[in-house]
């Protein structure tokens, strides 16, 4: 079990935040939000890298409790700073719908791909 709370990890998870924070607060402070388009893919972005960030920290908590707790942490404020203080909405048009499931998709995607590969290449050098 790791107790350290600095490495790769920790500041893969602060830029992330920093980046996706940024751009919720831009959006909601200079009310771009009101293109339905880029809400639609702002929305559909973050709930992907949000969900994964989610799922990637509760598996990984066990052998990393302190960034674990951290992540969890930060998972729930980030939650409530976006869909509460920013009101980051599922778009109601169908059309706005799909790009925002589309967006998330993506995200997903391409997350599970990093995610997949590095983890391969960690079982390689384990020798696995």
């Amino acid at each position: 079990m790791s107790l350290k709370i600095t490495g790769a990890r920790t500041f893969a998870s602060v830029f992330r935040t920093a980046v996706l924070g940024g751009t919720a607060t831009a959006v909601a402070v200079t009310d771009a939000g009101t293109v339905e388009f880029v809400d639609a893919l702002l929305f559909g972005a973050i709930l992907g890298d949000y969900v994964t960030w989610l799922i990637r920290g509760l598996v990984t908590m066990p052998g990393h409790i302190l960034n674990g707790c951290y992540e969890a942490v930060l998972n729930v404020a980030f939650g409530w700073f976006i869909f509460r203080f920013c009101r980051l909405q599922p778009p109601s048009d169908p059309q706005w719908a799909a790009v925002s499931f589309l967006a998330f998709m993506t995200m997903l995607g391409i997350k599970l791909i990093l995610y997949g590969t590095a983890f391969i290449g960690q079982g390689a050098d384990e020798g696995y």
